[in-house]
C-alpha cells in the first residue's frame, strides 16, 4: 500500500517565506522572554508583598513570646516547681536544660589547646586548631578539668504554639 502524501500545507516554500518565518520566530521568542520577565516581576512583587504582610505578624509574635517568657521567668519557681514545661491548650512553653562546654575561669583557650595536644586528645581539636567542644561533650568532668574546661548547665527558653488548636480558635 502506498504511503499517503503529507497533506499539511507548507508554511515555507521559498527563501522570502523562510526569512519571514525567522522574523516571526524572533518576535515570538522576544514575547516569550518578556512573558518570563513579567512572571518574575509578578513573583518578586508577590514575595515582597508577603514579606511586608508578615513583618507586623512576626513583630507581634515576638512581642507575645517575649511577654510569655517574661511572665514565666518572673513566676518560674511557681510554674516550674515540678516540671520544666507548661502544656496549655494553645501551646507549650518552659525551660529546657542545656549543657555546654566552657573554659574554666582563668584558663585561656590557648592553654586548653596546649593541654589537649599534650595529653593526646586529638578528637577535641579541629583542623583549624580550635577547641572542639562538641567532641568534648561526652567527656567526664575529670577529663574536662585536665584541659581546663568545665560543664555548665543552663535553662534555654522554648515556646511552641499548637497549630491545630490555633486553627480551631481562629
Amino acid at each position: 500500500m502506498a504511503k499517503k502524501a503529507n497533506l499539511i500545507p507548507s508554511l515555507v516554500d521559498n527563501q522570502a517565506q523562510a526569512e519571514g518565518a525567522l522574523a516571526e520566530m524572533a518576535a515570538l521568542e522576544r514575547k516569550m522572554i518578556q512573558a518570563d520577565l513579567d512572571m518574575r516581576d509578578i513573583c518578586d512583587a508577590a514575595k515582597q508583598k508577603n514579606v511586608d504582610a508578615k513583618k507586623p505578624l512576626e513583630a507581634r509574635y515576638k512581642e507575645l513570646e517575649t511577654a510569655i517568657k517574661k511572665w514565666a521567668t518572673m513566676n518560674k519557681s511557681v510554674l516550674f516547681a515540678e516540671r520544666k514545661s507548661l502544656d496549655l491548650a494553645f501551646g507549650v512553653f518552659g525551660f529546657k536544660a542545656v549543657t555546654a562546654i566552657r573554659q574554666m575561669d582563668g584558663v585561656s583557650e590557648a592553654e586548653t589547646l596546649a593541654k589537649i595536644k599534650a595529653l593526646g586528645f586529638a578528637d577535641a581539636i579541629r583542623l583549624i586548631e580550635e577547641v572542639n567542644r562538641e567532641a568534648m561533650e561526652g567527656w567526664t568532668e575529670e577529663r574536662l578539668a585536665l584541659v581546663g574546661c568545665i560543664r555548665r548547665s543552663s535553662d534555654r527558653w522554648h515556646c511552641k504554639p499548637k497549630q491545630e488548636k490555633a486553627e480551631a480558635g481562629a
